[in-house]
């Protein structure tokens, strides 16, 4: 099998095609990071590093799915399509929703996390809506990183100069026809837009009150969840914490 990552998704596929015995390529971004690159390594899958962003790298996995008929990780073989937005990736993280609701007895009046492409909020929506639609989803993007929520408000995918952010898993464009778009236009998520302080300070108060070492977009989603609330006062808010796959030593330098 064949799929494009940045990180968390590269691992979850590299685990899957260990466990069944089958070969996974995985491409990335040769400026990802490096804890992240390891995992995939670490658990067996072949990665093939690219100049460029997130989308140049899924571009060529889907050449090389196409070249050498490999199996590519998207809905009905599309061979162009990116990890968030594959339908059944979405439905697969709509699990977390599904674990929430459960733990919480349904009882939850928000769920706060941060957004990339996104598959995450897409599925985690999609379960609340069918099941607990009284829940509103506060979905943080990075100030630096804006792409999909720039093409939701454009109502197509749109070409969005993006900078650095340390939330780096949030990054890189949207591609033409995503379907995570008018997925997302129909949840109607709660937007808000950080800059890296923010981010920053909500990764260290994590590893101050836990403590946990998370990434970027974990600490994001809190970050996200700080910036608004006032909303929130007296609430039931569940919190997702997408990702402790960050290098020490740019951790340490993050927060210090």
């Amino acid at each position: 099998m064949v799929t494009a990552s940045s990180g968390n998704h590269g691992a979850a596929i590299a685990m899957a095609a260990r466990l069944s015995g089958t070969r996974a390529v995985v491409h990335a971004p040769q400026d990802a990071s490096p804890t992240k690159l390891e995992a995939i390594r670490r658990l067996g899958g072949e990665l093939i590093l690219h100049q460029g962003d997130c989308l140049v790298a899924e571009r060529a996995a889907g050449a090389q799915a196409d070249a050498s008929g490999s199996t590519y990780i998207s809905p009905c073989n599309d061979l162009d399509v990116s990890p968030y937005n594959d339908l059944d990736v979405i439905a697969g993280q709509g699990g977390a929703a599904i674990e929430m609701l459960a733990q919480a007895r349904g009882s939850i009046d928000a769920v706060a996390l941060s957004v990339g492409g996104e598959g995450l909020m897409c599925g985690i929506g999609a379960v609340l809506a069918a099941r607990s639609p009284r829940t509103k989803v506060n979905a943080a993007w990075p100030a630096n990183g804006t792409s999909l929520l720039r093409s939701l408000e454009a109502r197509e995918a749109v070409t969005v100069s993006e900078t650095p952010t340390i939330a780096d898993a949030m990054a890189g464009e949207i591609e033409p026809g995503a379907i995570t778009i008018a997925l997302a236009m129909a949840l109607n998520p709660s937007p808000v837009e950080l800059p890296e302080d923010p981010i920053v300070a909500a990764m260290k108060l994590l590893a101050e009150d836990e403590p946990w070492m998370v990434e970027g977009a974990a600490g994001l989603a809190l970050a996200g969840l700080k910036a608004c609330r006032d909303r929130f006062q007296d609430k039931a808010v569940a919190l997702v914490l997408c990702g402790w796959n960050i290098a020490l030593d740019r951790f340490v330098a993050a927060v210090r």
